[in-house]
């Protein structure tokens, strides 16, 4: 598979996740998962410093909630953020390979002028024509 046939499909690849999340910023299971996982780890995280007294812990994160749902939609912008970034240098690294391949091309058609001499100035240039110029037949005078 070419290069640019890698790229273009890494490409789709990350448009295709980009669609996903444009979806789960709607969706409601998502966020739901989300808030959910980060709460059960902050109760874990607060349950482990402070083991006697579980309603303090419980009370503590549950004030938190709405700052972790913030943190649901950021992660969802963040995501989406990462997406588009990637995807321009996906297409920036694309265009710099065609435009490199483009430059090989024509360097390799056109002839190598490093070997023409530059003449200074005041001075003529070479003659290349006096092979190829018809010689002018002089006509002879006759005088009687």
């Amino acid at each position: 598979m070419s290069f640019l046939l890698k790229i273009d499909s890494r490409i789709k690849d990350l448009e295709n996740e980009l669609a996903k999340t444009r979806n789960a910023r709607i969706d409601k299971s998502f966020h739901i998962n989300f808030v959910s996982q980060k709460l059960n780890d902050l109760i874990r995280d607060l349950a482990k410093n402070n083991p006697e007294n579980p309603a303090q812990t419980l009370g503590e994160a549950l004030t938190k909630v709405s700052d972790i749902i913030g943190d649901s939609f950021d992660h969802i912008e963040r995501v989406e953020s990462n997406i588009f970034v990637t995807i321009n240098a996906y297409n920036r690294i694309k265009d710099d390979f065609i435009a490199y391949e483009n430059k090989e091309k024509q360097s390799a058609q056109q002839p190598d002028q490093k070997n023409r001499e530059i003449r200074s100035v005041g001075t003529r240039p070479e003659n290349k024509l006096k092979e190829r110029k018809k010689k002018i037949k002089k006509k002879s005078k006759k005088r009687d």
